[in-house]
């Protein structure tokens, strides 16, 4: 039997659209690369954009790839909020990916996210890379939480596997599919 649920294509257009649960999603967008790497702030970028999305930002001060989904227990986490480029802002900490969210749990936003978007990742995240990666931890923790999510990983051009050679990523499609993807699941 066929599942009774709606159906939408990407990137379709003209498309009648069921009626939304929700009328503005509030989304966190976190990743284990950091606050200011292009990815994060592609796919920023591409869900500003979006009238029924409103943007937050928790990330690491800076790379933490590969914590998988460790929390720091051990010592005090510091939370500073930072300005982007377009005059928005997010806030950066010293914690991991999966601190992010419980961060945006806690409620540091005022409210939970409704929506978690992790990356985009600076490199495939395939086969095993997942069980290692931050950025996948982020979106699973936001589902231990109850809240939905996604994560992104990207390769660079090149397809190196080496992360010191990927320095030449172009993020606008993964952005742009982000950004779909997002308005389909709101």
């Amino acid at each position: 039997s066929q599942p009774s649920g709606r159906r939408l294509k990407l990137g379709q257009k003209g498309r009648t659209r069921a009626a939304r649960r929700i009328e503005v999603v509030r989304v966190l967008i976190t990743n284990d690369d950091g606050i200011q790497a292009n990815g994060l702030n592609a796919v920023r970028r591409a869900l500003i954009g979006l009238p029924e999305v409103e943007v937050h930002v928790i990330a690491p001060d800076s790379n933490r790839s590969a914590t998988a989904r460790s929390i720091t227990t051990r010592s005090p986490l510091w939370v500073q909020e930072v300005e982007f480029d377009d005059g928005s802002r997010g806030f950066a900490t010293d914690g991991t990916p999966v601190d992010c969210v419980r961060f945006a749990d806690l409620g540091l936003l005022g409210a939970r996210p409704e929506l978690i978007v992790s990356g985009i990742n600076h490199g495939a995240n395939l086969g095993d890379d997942i069980t290692y990666s931050g950025t996948v931890a982020a979106a699973l923790e936001g589902i231990v939480l109850g809240v939905p999510a996604i994560a992104i990983s990207q390769q660079s051009a090149a397809r190196e596997m080496d992360f010191r050679w990927g320095r030449d990523f172009d993020f606008s499609v993964a952005a742009a599919f982000a950004a779909e993807l997002v308005q389909a699941v709101a």
